[in-house]
């Protein structure tokens, strides 16, 4: 007897002491003088979204929203037990993003390279490897470099319209689609592989592509533990990406680059361009495609780096573009006179250009950019942005000090919807984004490239990939909603990094005579 009631003495005094250690842990914020949404001890803010019964997008959103309705500075977080900061007022967020960026250079993802080289990438290596490496990279995407490359897509948009022809009076799901077209895209502009995904949905490179963003529900929650418990995730040589998709992209990678050496093959792509950084350590300035050269000083980059960035730019170039494209005709398809606006600037502007859609042809074509940027303000393809503070940082206006090593999130989406800054937030309208209605807005109330030193590197290129895209559907085709999608759309829970549509976009087509 006495046993069982040392047993139960034990059990409760240990159930004491974890219960307080959680409520000391939960009141990190309250200790600050900053509000959090109720807590449940051990899961912080977030169990629904870790359950899959809320979506991680709305929860945040709902979040801002009750910051915001308080009419304070900031928000706090707790994602199991790690505090989390979320900005509101607009010139913090700018701050951290942009005017403090020293401050908040990393984004605080899990890397570990050496088990898991995929997860070393320009979104998520920290400070010094990022300025290194970015500053390698940027070139890559130089006016000069996507003008070079544009030969490339428009190859991929002609095998889209001719994949496009069967669908002529019916109707498709253009979000799955799409996503199939953009990893052609890449796939060609990237590595020099023609796909073919628009006739073979399931070949090797969807399959591990869209691992990434396809996660079982134990990949996401091994997910979150990395984000919560990175050190001892690293120690236990966790990886984040599934082994049969780093193997694949090893060895795509590696025999690429040893064809094209042996093979002595120059193509106009993002690989030569890591090819040349290999070898040279150095891109090549000009138009011209140029000679893979050996570098003078030994200042290279390594194959492990080489596949990470080979794997983001893959991720960078599919999802979220195929977001943005399916997101925007689907708006178009509800809003027919948005629609007929942009084909009547399409071809006025192709009519000053023979009728042929060229680089600068695209460029021009401000109206339609008007209507994609609409449409990435409401349904951001990232809805939040991570930034982690690097060195202790007083916030603006506040009392608060953040210290070296807090994570903070950026609410993409909550800044996006926000009366304040877009008036009737829940209406679609591309006119917000003309040149007269943009003069003078906050650059941090539009965030869907970022802003700052650490903003999307290849938004130019994301930029014309999307437009010309959506110039090569509507301008042959008339789309309309069909019945099977509504209006707004619903997302799907157990999609934690993007906007997931449930069930689809489907659009109905009819072919216009021309």
């Amino acid at each position: 007897m006495l046993s069982l009631l040392t047993l139960g003495f034990l059990i409760l005094t240990c159930l004491y002491l974890i219960n307080k250690w959680l409520r000391g842990k939960f009141s990190f914020w309250s200790e600050r003088g900053v509000i959090t949404p109720p807590v449940n001890l051990g899961w912080g803010n977030y169990q629904e979204v870790i359950l899959q019964k809320k979506s991680f997008s709305q929860a945040l959103h709902e979040f801002y929203k009750l910051f915001k309705a308080k009419g304070v500075l900031h928000g706090g977080l707790y994602s199991f037990t790690s505090p989390i900061y979320m900005p509101v007022d607009i010139n913090i967020v700018k701050n951290i993003m942009q005017n403090d960026f020293d401050h908040f250079v990393d984004r605080g993802f899990y890397v570990n390279q050496e088990d898991d080289p995929l997860s070393a990438n320009l979104f998520t290596l920290e400070e010094n490897k990022w300025r290194y490496l970015r500053s390698k990279l940027t070139p890559a995407f130089s006016s000069a470099k996507l003008k070079m490359m544009y030969e490339t897509l428009l190859k991929c948009t002609k095998d889209l319209e001719d994949a496009l022809e069967e669908y002529d009076g019916k109707y498709l799901d253009v979000k799955e689609f799409i996503a199939r077209f953009t990893i052609n895209v890449i796939g060609s502009c990237a590595f020099g592989i023609e796909c073919n995904c628009l006739k073979e949905p399931n070949n090797e490179f969807r399959l591990n592509g869209s691992t990434f963003f396809n996660r079982t529900f134990f990949e996401n929650v091994k997910l979150y533990f990395s984000d919560v418990f990175p050190g001892i995730m690293k120690k236990l040589h966790v990886r984040v990406c599934r082994p049969s998709t780093i193997k694949f992209f090893e060895r795509l990678t590696r025999e690429t680059i040893e064809y094209r050496e042996e093979n002595n093959i120059i193509r106009k792509d993002f690989m030569h361009l890591l090819i040349q950084l290999k070898n040279s350590g150095k891109l090549i300035e000009s138009e011209e495609v140029g000679n893979i050269g050996k570098s003078e000083n030994g200042e290279t980059i390594s194959f492990a780096d080489l596949v990470g960035q080979a794997y983001v730019f893959f991720l960078a170039g599919y999802e979220t573009p195929s977001n943005t494209i399916s997101f925007t005709l689907y708006f178009l398809s509800v809003f027919k006179e948005v629609q007929e606006k942009c084909r009547k600037e399409i071809k006025t502007v192709l009519d000053k250009y023979g009728g042929k859609l060229t680089y600068q042809a695209v460029i021009e074509l401000h109206y339609l950019e008007s209507v994609i940027n609409e449409s990435m303000r409401y349904y951001p393809p990232v809805h939040v942005l991570n930034r982690v503070c690097t060195k202790d940082y007083q916030v603006p206006g506040s009392d608060l000090l953040l210290r070296k090593g807090q994570k903070v999130l950026i609410p993409v989406l909550g800044i996006q919807r926000d009366e304040e800054y877009y008036p009737d937030p829940d209406t679609f309208n591309p006119e917000r984004f003309s040149d007269e209605n943009s003069t003078g807005r906050n650059p941090a109330t539009f965030l869907p490239f970022g802003i700052g030193p650490r903003n999307c590197i290849g938004l130019r290129f994301g930029m014309v990939q999307v437009k010309t895209t959506i110039v090569s559907i509507i301008d042959n085709y008339e789309i309309s909603l069909n019945k099977k999608t509504k209006y707004p759309l619903e997302f799907d829970t157990g999609h934690p990094l993007t906007l997931s549509p449930k069930g689809g976009i489907w659009l109905n087509l009819k072919k216009i005579e021309k």
